[in-house]
């Protein structure tokens, strides 16, 4: 029996209340509050609960008659599994403490039970998130009662760590350092309705057309393939109506005969479609299933591009046949599925996915679902083009959309593709980037020389050791020319001795003498040693306010964006978190050669050093590099290169 069947009325006056009634221990919580409500309302809860007792001179019976009442409402509000438990029951304050005595939980292993169930509360893919939620929430209230209480912000850990593993960007996107349970149950409860929206307008199949006609009516552009006249479809020719006897099926279907029983699953594209192929061999006797006897030709590959939310997404489909009497191009969606792809859709959309991304949409025209998609030029004997801009983005460690564009201006070797798309959307820095504040874009003072002014700060410590065994960076900015550096550290103290390789840096290099520091009220800078070191040398510090990091947002910025930077990059190749050390500083470094708004559209790099980048050598962080191998001693017969992630460039040299 359901729930909604099993739901009872506790009748009171002219309305009434409605309440789940009682099956056992998995809803007694929730029903003992709502009792208690309702029988406070009814002014029965008194003589449940004991205070109300029977007079000695009852004479009109009052009190019974009550109790009795009660008793009735009790029974009403419990399920027929439970009425043997109460039935042998004389009033209802007998009735209640027998409930109270079989479900209610209570003493320190009660507790430690309730704890686990909490702790180890793992919610299922696709299952209903509230009703999830509010059994999370039915634990908490049950620790409550037992003087076990789980605080709300650890209590939003628990919810956090719950969640099934798609939800694994929503969480790192998330201010952990200030989780108000309400706000959050109210995010998660909005994005939960964003993937439900989203979920069922996901869709279909195919290469846009014109509109649908209705049969008998003359169709300009088509050709039939029994007759080969034009206006009308093989299935609606009056020569196929008249040789009923030697008549061939109406359909394509998506096979190649080799005159043998098996029939295999190909993509099939007609003789528009030619200029894809760059070599292909003729299939002996080949001829496609259900459409004549046309000549079938195969090629390996076909290259194509579909267009998905404003995005091309380039697919090469093997095993592609050429027929060039068929008058569409065909997709076996068998052959898809065997190469580890999906479909489905709603209505009349379409969708192909692998795993979790959405790589094709389309729409239904004909019983056929086409594809949004357009053919790709081959490259096999043409001269190597520019990369996309999105490609560009991804190299530039997800520069945003106006630094990349200035940078072109700026910059040699950054050979982009025009006819690319530019209004890409990215899904990394979508999830490394969302903010709910900015920091201030520009300062307020102007700085005339380098030296002038050097803003610095520390990060850390990262929850994850770095490959090299840090935990913090600090990084220093000339406020003139917005040129910065880092250096790693395991702990905060080695603040000074990175502080002293700067300095000299930009004194022998620059021939300028550092004049000024600004920094936050950290320890690393405040104690005896730093602040001792720069009287020494008669540099002035100067400390930001207490609580006032925007007083510094010259170095607040900088820790935000290569941080941001730093995830995109790890989230974009799915790399372990313990290469953030590299992902950080390949940033940095990609920071300096990209253009910056305080500089008028100039990179700290041309401000610095007084030339342009040449960025002609970057490479998207995380792609795959081959290695050539130099020991003199190798077998002749081993490979000559290894297989290896381009994690950024050596220190003092141009090496990768």
């Amino acid at each position: 029996m359901s729930a909604d069947s099993e739901r009872t009325t506790a009748i009171y006056g002219g309305g009434g209340h409605h309440i789940e009634p009682l099956r056992g221990p998995e809803n007694f919580v929730p029903w003992t509050v709502r009792m208690e409500d309702i029988l406070d309302d009814m002014d029965y809860w008194p003589i449940v609960k004991g205070e109300l007792k029977k007079p000695e001179n009852d004479k009109e019976d009052k009190w019974t008659k009550k109790d009795h009442k009660t008793l009735t409402q009790i029974h009403l509000c419990v399920s027929e599994a439970m009425i043997p438990y109460i039935m042998s029951t004389k009033t209802s304050k007998d009735a209640w403490d027998m409930l109270q005595a079989m479900f209610k939980v209570s003493g320190p292993i009660a507790a430690v039970l309730i704890r686990w169930k909490l702790f180890r509360y793992m919610m299922e893919e696709g299952s209903n998130v509230e009703e999830q939620i509010c059994t999370l929430r039915g634990y908490q209230e049950q620790l409550v009662a037992l003087d076990s209480a789980v605080s709300d912000k650890d209590f939003a850990f628990v919810l956090l760590t719950a969640l099934p593993d798609s939800w694994d960007p929503f969480v790192s996107a998330l201010d952990t350092s200030d989780l108000e349970m309400n706000k959050l149950i109210g995010r998660i409860l909005a994005e939960d309705n964003r993937r439900k929206a989203r979920a069922t307008t996901e869709t279909t199949l195919f290469a846009k057309k014109g509109k649908e006609m209705k049969k008998g009516k003359f169709r300009k552009g088509v050709t039939c393939y029994n007759c080969n006249k034009e206006g009308h479809l093989a299935s609606e020719c009056r020569g196929l109506k008249k040789n009923a006897g030697s008549s061939k099926p109406s359909k394509v279907h998506h096979t190649l005969d080799h005159n043998t029983d098996d029939s295999y699953e190909f993509n099939i594209f007609d003789k528009q479609t030619f200029f894809l192929f760059t070599s292909y061999h003729e299939t002996p006797d080949g001829k496609i299933s259900g459409a004549g006897s046309c000549r079938a030709l195969r090629r390996e590959t076909v290259s194509v591009i579909f267009k998905v939310d404003g995005r091309n997404i380039s697919v090469t489909l093997q095993d592609a046949i050429h027929a060039p009497d068929l008058p569409s191009n065909l997709i076996s969606m068998g052959r898809l599925t065997k190469a580890g792809f999906t479909f489905g859709g709603l209505g009349d959309n379409f969708f192909i996915k692998k795993g979790d991304r959405t790589i094709g949409r389309g729409r239904k025209f004909n019983n056929l679902y086409q594809l949004d998609v357009t053919p790709a030029v081959s490259t096999a004997y043409i001269a190597k083009t520019g990369h996309i801009w999105y490609k560009w983005h991804c190299i530039l460690g997800h520069l945003n959309k106006a630094q990349l564009r200035d940078l072109k201006k700026h910059s040699v070797g950054m050979n982009v593709n025009e006819s690319s798309d530019f209004d890409f959307a990215c899904e990394p820095c979508i999830q490394a980037k969302q903010a709910r504040r900015p920091f201030p874009k520009e300062s307020e003072t102007q700085y005339k020389d380098v030296g002038e002014l050097t803003v610095f700060d520390t990060w850390g410590p990262a929850r994850t050791e770095s490959i090299h065994c840090n935990r913090y960076y600090v990084s220093f900015t000339d406020a003139k020319s917005r040129d910065s550096t880092i250096g790693f550290m395991r702990s905060r103290d080695a603040a000074l001795d990175h502080f002293k390789k700067y300095k000299a840096c930009v004194e022998k290099q620059t021939r300028k003498k550092l004049k000024a520091v600004r920094c936050d009220n950290a320890k690393e800078f405040v104690d005896g040693k730093f602040k001792a070191y720069l009287d020494e040398q008669g540099i002035i510090l100067e400390m930001t306010a207490p609580y006032s990091p925007a007083q510094n947002g010259i170095a607040e910025h900088l820790n935000r964006t290569l941080v941001e930077y730093a995830r995109a990059m790890l989230i974009a190749k799915n790399l372990p978190k313990f290469l953030w050390e590299d992902a950080v500083a390949y940033a940095c470094f990609l920071k300096n050669q990209s253009p910056t708004r305080a500089l008028g559209g100039k990179t700290p790099y041309e401000a610095f050093w007084g030339k342009v980048p040449n960025i002609s050598d970057l490479h998207e962080f995380g792609s795959d590099v081959w290695v050539l191998r130099l020991e003199t001693q190798q077998n002749k017969l081993e490979a000559k290169s290894e297989k290896f992630l381009f994690t950024g460039f050596s220190n003092g040299s141009r090496a990768y």
